[in-house]
């Protein structure tokens, strides 16, 4: 009977928090300034970054300040580029151990060290990341070997963007960039 109730108070606080959330972003969308990146309504989150967001701010009026200061904002990443990758340097009869795939993602904002910082990502000014992930995180890689398992591995890049005070900065993200293969090897000691 405890555990009923608990269980029914835990989901009726989520969803109070999510009326709060969805009625706070609704009375101050037009002032962004004011937003607190803990209630904003963020619509697809992939990595730690969200990716598609209700309440990102305007760039319009500081784009060509954005571009001056930052000239690589109007460098973009072609979609394409994934298909014509250049082939591995390696044996032709070799195969990876783990499965992944790669695509192009272009972050809105994520948290990080320093704070929540938002991504310069708009129409014209746009930083495409190319991100490989694991197909099967966590799974027995392809080998011989029964304790081995698919991790990502992540490298820092730098982007621009912005505090949420509107400073501008170039800062260090963490992007998912490879699956690697784990092998898990025990420790006999004799004692």
């Amino acid at each position: 009977m405890f555990r009923e109730i608990l269980t029914f108070t835990l989901f009726l606080s989520f969803d109070l928090i999510y009326l709060f959330n969805h009625s706070y972003m609704t009375i101050n969308a037009e002032n962004q300034s004011s937003i607190n990146p803990e209630l904003m309504e963020c619509l697809e989150w992939d990595h730690g970054f969200c990716v598609k967001m209700l309440n990102y701010p305007n760039l319009d009026q500081i784009e060509d300040e954005l571009i001056n200061e930052y000239p690589q904002l109007i460098s973009t990443i072609d979609d394409d580029l994934i298909d014509d990758e250049i082939e591995p340097r390696a044996d032709i009869h070799s195969e990876f151990l783990c499965k992944s795939h790669k695509r192009i993602i272009y972050p809105l904002i994520q948290k990080t060290e320093t704070g929540w910082l938002y991504i310069v990502n708009n129409e014209r000014l746009r930083q495409g990341v190319l991100v490989e992930e694991c197909d099967l995180q966590d799974s027995q890689c392809n080998s011989n070997s029964p304790k081995t398992s698919c991790k990502q591995f992540y490298i820092y890049r730098k982007l621009v963007a912005m505090t949420l005070k509107g400073e501008k900065l170039a800062s260090d993200f963490q992007i998912p960039s490879c699956c690697k293969c784990l092998v898990e090897y025990s420790l006999m000691t004799n004692d």
